[in-house]
């Protein structure tokens, strides 16, 4: 399962937390948590990318302006 999370300007690490909890509970088989950040302040991606990046079944991107 893929769960996504868009991010702009919130600590991801509350949310992530209690999903990735939820997801140990439940026989659901591979998870995988995906952060989409949309060009958050400097200080947004650099906490988040340290809460998260713990696991490796969690992750962050960003999003491309076209």
């Amino acid at each position: 399962m893929s769960i996504l999370l868009p991010v702009y300007q919130r600590s991801v690490h509350p949310l992530v937390e209690e999903l990735t909890q939820s997801c140990n509970q439940i026989p659901i088989g591979d998870y995988e948590i995906i952060c989409l950040d949309d060009f958050s302040d400097k200080e947004f991606k650099i906490g988040n990318k340290e809460n998260i990046d713990i696991d490796d079944r969690i992750f962050t991107t960003r999003m491309k302006v076209i």
